[in-house]
């Protein structure tokens, strides 16, 4: 997709990755209870880590991977509460 839609195209989707992360850790932790100025702190900790910025601006797929095991989380915490 590089190629053919822009050259830019996978470290967007990577950063689009990253925020997703963001808001399933946000969801993840206001469903668990936590107070949400605690949950906004993790969520700034996971989003303007810079190893976790460079790491995806630099095309690793770790967000990729990570967005569906939050999803399957998010789930198991509205269904097993």
């Amino acid at each position: 997709p590089n190629v053919w839609l822009h050259p830019s195209f996978g470290k967007l989707l990577f950063c689009v990755a990253d925020l997703c992360v963001g808001a399933l850790l946000h969801a993840i932790l206001c469903a668990r209870g936590v107070p949400a100025h605690v949950a906004d702190r993790c969520v700034a900790a996971w989003l303007f880590n810079p190893v976790a910025i460079a790491i995806s601006t630099r095309g690793s797929h770790d967000a990729l991977i990570a967005v569906p095991v939050l999803g399957a989380l998010m789930i198991h915490c509205r269904v097993c509460p």
